[in-house]
């Protein structure tokens, strides 16, 4: 289908958006969920740049996005345009698309976008100036998930796999039985043996400093099912580590130039230190060295992202990919990478990654 302004090419298939979801959600504690619906969806956007005229203080400027099908604000899309990204006139081939319609005209634009900016920096819409409105057609994954007695709309960004309304989907309160499991789980991997050491450190730690007094298991202020947990950790350490050090796969890791001090003991992951890029946008660097043990070409692409550490709002992402991944023994390919995102430098954040196929 051909389209009255550009789009970005899509590159997650459906079924990498529906993994990407499922695992997400399966992570909140939910085994069970049914999609209903996914469509490929193209949402039209008016990008354009913005300076804010303040009274007092700074005057930030920068680049955002208006919907304009809803009318609400994205500042996502802009990253979309700091990464090598094709653009196409048409929709994607062999899928089918629907393409929203777009309900402001560029007469509209300028006041629509002027009066959300405002309404969004706390100013009234004259202290704001817009300019270089262009449209573009953005392509998500929309995805309807039946899941906690509920029926929630999520979108899934076609080009990097953001998931846009997963926030909305609650957290299930994990039983000591899956608790359990999910140890075990991370017990099979050297990253997970390093985070649950730390946190059995803390909880040690927080247990001497309150307990005063008798020691040992008796006199301990900790509870039964964290003592058990450091059971776990003694008798299977050894035996999963032997086993699993060395395998190959995905492994991502952001530049040390990026992170903090080594936390205490060297157990747990060192804070993110951003830079502040001249767009005013946050950032990392860091590299992915993938593996293809086969015989043949593989397809192998790794999605690198930045959350907050106090709640699940995943803030950049980034994707990485070998389409054509060919055997490489004991020597990975190594890819750089880079996650920007708009926040504060001094903020909490958490460096994660995810194959996705």
């Amino acid at each position: 289908m051909m389209l009255d302004a550009q789009a970005f090419q899509t590159v997650l298939t459906p079924e990498a958006a529906l993994g990407i979801i499922q695992k997400t959600v399966a992570q909140k504690g939910w085994k069970k969920s049914e999609v209903t619906d996914i469509k490929l969806i193209y949402s039209p956007y008016w990008l354009f740049s913005f300076d804010v005229i303040a009274v007092q203080g700074p005057s930030p400027s920068g680049k955002t996005a208006l919907n304009a099908y809803t009318g609400d604000l994205n500042d996502f899309v802009p990253i979309l345009f700091e990464r090598p990204l094709k653009k196409t006139r048409t929709t994607a081939e062999g899928v089918e698309a629907e393409v929203e319609p777009t309900s402001i005209d560029p007469r509209e634009a300028k006041s629509v976008a002027q009066s959300k900016v405002a309404a969004h920096v706390g100013l009234k819409p004259e202290n704001i100036s817009v300019s270089a409105f262009t449209k573009y057609y953005i392509p998500f994954y929309r995805i309807w998930i039946d899941v906690a007695g509920d029926s929630y709309k999520i979108d899934v960004d076609a080009c990097l796999g953001a998931p846009l309304g997963l926030e909305q989907v609650p957290e299930r309160p994990k039983t000591w039985e899956e608790a359990t499991g999910e140890t075990l789980q991370k017990l099979k991997t050297p990253k997970g043996w390093a985070e649950l050491s730390g946190k059995a450190l803390g909880a040690g730690g927080t247990a001497a400093a309150s307990g005063g007094g008798e020691g040992g298991i008796a006199g301990s202020k900790l509870p039964l099912k964290y003592l058990a947990f450091g059971a776990i950790v003694i008798v299977l350490a050894v035996l999963v580590l032997s086993r699993q050090f060395g395998s190959a796969g995905i492994s991502c890791k952001v530049y040390d130039d990026f992170l903090g001090a080594p936390p205490f003991l060297g157990f747990g992951e060192p804070e993110l230190e951003p830079r502040v890029a001249r767009n005013g946008l946050l950032y990392v660097e860091g590299e992915c060295a993938l593996s293809n043990s086969g015989s043949g070409d593989a397809s192998v692409s790794v999605q690198t992202r930045v959350k907050r550490k106090t709640t699940p709002e995943i803030l950049a992402v980034n994707l990485t990919m070998a389409p054509q991944l060919k055997p490489t023994g004991s020597t990975p390919v190594i890819k750089p990478f880079i996650v920007s995102w708009k926040g504060d430098k001094d903020g909490d954040y958490k460096f994660e990654y995810e194959k996705l196929g």
